[in-house]
């Protein structure tokens, strides 16, 4: 689901239970979800293809060492991807028994920006790195490690506005208590 302007103006007035509820657990996860669907499969599909074996980046994803490989590239936006899917279902930190809504969001932002920022990163490396564009299109439907790695950055994009979203609301919330 795209993050429309007129759709962020309705929620942006939504009750705290109903924005939790529609934007977090509704829309939010349902992009998360397709999000590591897509990594998930791309990973596997990385793992078959013999010419991904021995390609190493020259391009440092973040916190990883100054080289690495495609397939650990891959395997580390899966580990993220799959971690932010259990953050949004609620296998985050125990929130304090008189919790605010404004606190649950804040917490669960922090949770999932993390993991976003990271495979954001990794898919900036991979999109950008000399090794990479010299593979060609070697993925099914004539795709391109590059095209696929420009598709996750679409997707972890989305996830940012909703992040950012979700941040103005708990400021909104803050701002009128």
């Amino acid at each position: 689901m795209m993050l429309h302007e007129d759709t962020r103006a309705q929620w942006e007035h939504y009750t705290p239970q109903a924005f939790i509820g529609t934007v977090l657990h509704g829309a939010l996860r349902d992009k998360l979800q397709l999000t590591s669907t897509v990594i998930h499969v791309y990973t596997q599909i990385m793992f078959h293809i013999p010419d991904t074996d021995s390609v190493l980046l020259s391009t440092a994803a973040g916190g990883d060492l100054p080289t690495t490989s495609l397939r650990d590239a891959f395997i580390t936006m899966r580990w993220n991807a799959a971690e932010m899917v259990d953050v949004i279902q609620g296998d985050s930190v125990t929130l304090p028994t008189r919790y605010t809504p404004a606190m649950y969001i804040s917490s669960l932002i922090r949770g999932l920006k993390q993991h976003v920022v990271t495979i954001h990163q990794c898919a900036s490396a991979l999109h950008d790195d000399p090794a990479v564009r010299s593979l060609g299109y070697v993925l099914p439907n004539d795709r391109s490690v590059r095209d696929v790695a420009a598709e996750i950055l679409e997707h972890t994009a989305e996830i940012m506005r909703f992040l950012k979203l979700a941040q103005a609301y708990v400021e909104k919330l803050r701002s009128c208590a």
